[in-house]
């Protein structure tokens, strides 16, 4: 089966070296270095205008919480980046009791319905012993992948839980591996855990093959 290879990016230089290097697909932010914010309208035409598969984040702030307010922001959001032609969009949001917060998640999968969804890092803040059930939920709710590191650290430091998680998911919903991924461990942890997708910054650059 095909191995997926997302660029996680977050300027033209990086979009550029994404096409350069035959990205499978790109996620686009701002603000990497608060956790990935949501990007400026004029970057994502431009990366769409590249002809790559784009799936935006949507985030305002360091934390997994959202108010109502920043939820309507959000949908109109969407609704700007669907006309842009954007294959998906990612985001994920908790209660302050580290629950998922329904009411927001699904009035965002509602305004997105018929593109890529992904549950974004969020979902290492739950327990491990709570994954399982959380996958279930998410699938449920529709969300099209996961990203996760399978646990603290980088995703290399946790092939057992990956694996683990990637069998129980059992195509219900993709797995998608980041953290400390690069051109020069995914295949690697693909071998180790069986998981097909991959998410990095250092993904389809200069380090691998164009």
């Amino acid at each position: 089966m095909t191995i997926i290879r997302e660029k996680c990016v977050e300027t033209q230089e990086e979009i550029e070296t994404a096409v350069q290097y035959r990205a499978d697909r790109i996620e686009l932010c701002s603000r990497l270095d608060a956790g990935g914010f949501t990007p400026e309208i004029a970057l994502t035409k431009f990366a769409v205008e590249k002809g790559l598969s784009v799936v935006v984040m949507l985030r305002h702030r360091r934390d997994f919480l959202i108010s109502p307010e920043e939820v309507r922001l959000l949908q109109k959001e969407i609704r700007t980046f669907r006309d842009l032609g954007v294959s998906g969009f990612v985001f994920g949001f908790l209660t302050p009791e580290g629950n998922l917060n329904r009411p927001a998640l699904e009035t965002l999968l509602t305004e997105g319905a018929g593109k890529e969804t992904v549950f974004h890092m969020a979902f290492d803040e739950i327990p491990q012993e709570r994954q399982f059930a959380l996958l279930d939920d998410l699938a449920g709710l529709g969300f099209t992948r996961i990203l996760t590191k399978g646990g603290p650290g980088k995703a290399s430091e946790n092939p057992a839980h990956l694996q683990a998680l990637d069998q129980y998911a059992g195509g219900k919903i993709a797995l998608l591996a980041g953290g400390g991924v690069t051109d020069a461990n995914y295949q690697g942890l693909h071998e180790k855990t069986g998981i097909l997708q991959f998410h990095g910054r250092n993904l389809a650059g200069p380090s691998g093959k164009p």
